[in-house]
């Protein structure tokens, strides 16, 4: 048996499409969890044009998802050996997801006026 957590179909489609290795598949998975309620409020307050930028919701949230792996990671390294409460550490966490989601949802807008953008979105899902 694996330690490897079974992704979402859509999460799984964005750890193959980046090759993501199965180590890292635990953290993608957290990150996952910890967005959709944000994400999801967020998204649904977006016109219906950045709306259907992506295939659907699941999509999106499994490319956020991806994008904030690196920041997230750092995050964590960077308030490990700080010299501040778990409370701190928490909200500094919590800063760098919401930063990341506004981020995304910006360039999601974006994709409406740039088929380049719309096209590097939606890459991950271009054979799914």
């Amino acid at each position: 048996m694996s330690d490897t957590p079974t992704l979402a179909p859509e999460l799984q489609t964005i750890a193959d499409f980046y090759q993501l290795e199965p180590e890292g598949h635990a953290g993608l998975a957290s990150i996952y969890e910890a967005i959709e309620a944000p994400l999801r409020e967020d998204f649904e307050r977006l016109p219906a044009s950045a709306q259907n930028i992506m295939g659907s919701f699941e999509q999106l949230h499994a490319s956020v998802t991806y994008n904030l792996l690196g920041a997230t990671a750092e995050a964590l390294r960077m308030t490990q050996d700080a010299d501040i409460t778990e409370e701190q550490k928490a909200s500094h966490l919590e800063s760098v997801l919401g930063h990341g989601i506004k981020l995304m949802l910006k360039n999601l807008k974006a994709a409406r006026r740039n088929p380049v953008l719309k096209r590097q979105l939606n890459a991950p899902f271009a054979n799914s």
